[in-house]
C-alpha cells in the first residue's frame, strides 16, 4: 500500500505539472502592434500575466523567505485563516481555468470549484480531507504557472536557481541559524518541516496508510512548471517540452526515493532543477538552437519587428540606388548628380 501511495503523488505531481504547463502556454497573450502598442487578443486572464526580470525573481525569493519566518515565528490562527482563504480564491479561480480556456465555460465551471472549496473550508480537519485538499491545490498550480510567463530559458533558469538555494536553505540550513522554543530538544531541525507542521495547505498529501501523510509542496510543481510553460508556448521551442516533462519526472523520482530512504523531508527542486535544466539545455545545445531558446523567441521577434519598422519608414527611392553627391568641379561645367 505504500508503493501505492508513492506512485500515487507521483502520478498527481507528474499531471498537475503538465497541466498547468498546458493551460498557460494557451492563455492567450498580448501582443505588439507595428507601431509598437499592445493589442490584447481577447483572454480576460492575459492581463494578470507577468513576465518577470531578474529583479522580480530576487524579489519573490525575498518574499518567501519573508513568508516563511512570518509563519515559523507566529503561530496566529488569523494568519492561518487568511492563507486559506487565499488559498481557496485562488485554487478555485484555477479549477475554472483548469477545466476551460473559454470564458463561458470557466464561468459554468466555478460553480462546483466554489462547492469543493466551501467543503474544504468546513471539513478541512476530517481524516478524508486530503482528497478536497489536492484538487483544490492542482487549481492553486494552474493559476499559478499560468500567471508567470518566463520571457527565456535564461530567466526561468535564473528563477530555478535561486529556487533551488531557497529550498536547500530552509531545510538544511536555516534550523542551525534561526532557533525556536520548541525544537530546542532537536538541534538543527528544519525550519521548513516546522512550517509544514503547521497544516497549511500549501501542498499535495496522499496518506500512506500508516496514520501519516506523503507531501510535496506546491512550489515543487509550479516553479518547473514556470520553465515547461515557457517552452510549451514557444513556438519554435515547443519540442523541448517532452524532454523537460522526462526530466522532470526523473528528478521528482530521485527526490521521492531519497526522501524514502533516508526517512527525511528532502529539498525536491535539488533533484528537480538539475535535471531539467540540463536536459533543455543539453537538448538545445545539441539542436544549435540553444542562443535563440537561452535569449528568448520575444528577443528575436522585438529585432524583426524593428527592422520591418525601420523598412517601411525608409523613403522608397532609398531602397532601390543610393545617390552619391560628388563636391562640385568648376563653376563653368556646373553640378552634377552620379545616381
Amino acid at each position: 500500500m505504500y508503493a501505492l501511495a508513492v506512485t500515487t503523488l507521483l502520478a498527481v505531481s507528474i499531471g498537475t505539472h503538465a497541466l498547468a504547463c498546458w493551460r498557460g502556454a494557451n492563455v492567450k497573450e498580448s501582443s505588439l502592434t507595428a507601431d509598437g502598442h499592445k493589442q490584447v487578443q481577447g483572454d480576460a486572464l492575459s492581463r494578470l500575466q507577468t513576465s518577470f526580470s531578474g529583479l522580480h525573481v530576487i524579489f519573490l525569493i525575498i518574499g518567501l523567505c519573508g513568508m516563511i519566518l512570518l509563519l515559523y515565528y507566529v503561530k496566529s490562527e488569523v494568519l492561518t485563516i487568511a492563507i486559506q482563504i487565499v488559498f481557496v480564491v485562488s485554487a478555485v479561480c484555477g479549477l475554472a481555468l483548469a477545466v476551460s480556456t473559454n470564458n463561458k465555460i470557466r464561468f459554468f465551471a466555478l460553480l462546483p470549484a466554489i462547492a469543493i472549496g466551501i467543503a474544504w473550508l468546513i471539513l478541512r480537519d476530517e481524516p478524508y480531507a486530503w482528497i478536497l485538499q489536492d484538487i483544490l491545490a492542482v487549481g492553486v498550480c494552474v493559476l499559478a504557472v499560468s500567471m508567470l510567463k518566463a520571457p527565456s530559458l535564461k530567466l526561468s533558469t535564473f528563477l530555478l536557481v535561486l529556487a533551488l538555494l531557497y529550498d536547500v536553505f530552509w531545510v538544511f540550513i536555516a534550523g542551525h541559524i534561526f532557533p525556536h522554543a520548541n525544537i530546542q530538544d532537536k538541534a538543527g531541525a528544519g525550519v521548513m518541516e516546522e512550517v509544514v507542521k503547521s497544516n497549511l495547505p500549501n501542498m499535495f498529501k496522499i496518506p500512506d496508510w500508516d496514520d501519516d501523510f506523503l507531501i510535496l509542496g506546491l512550489g515543487d510543481v509550479i516553479l518547473p512548471g514556470v520553465q515547461g510553460c515557457y517552452l510549451l508556448a514557444s513556438k519554435h521551442h515547443s519540442s523541448f517540452f517532452l524532454p523537460h516533462i522526462f526530466a522532470y519526472l526523473v528528478g521528482i523520482s530521485i527526490a521521492m526515493t531519497v526522501a524514502i530512504s533516508t526517512d527525511t523531508g528532502q529539498p525536491a527542486l535539488l533533484f528537480i532543477v538539475p535535471a531539467i535544466v540540463g536536459v533543455v539545455v543539453l537538448s538545445a545545445w545539441r539542436k544549435g538552437e540553444l542562443g535563440a531558446l537561452w535569449n528568448g523567441d520575444v528577443d528575436v521577434a522585438t529585432a524583426k519587428m524593428a527592422e520591418e519598422s525601420q523598412l517601411l519608414l525608409k523613403p522608397q527611392a532609398d531602397m532601390h540606388t543610393t545617390c552619391i553627391q560628388q563636391p562640385p568641379p568648376a563653376p563653368k561645367y556646373g553640378t552634377m548628380d552620379i545616381c
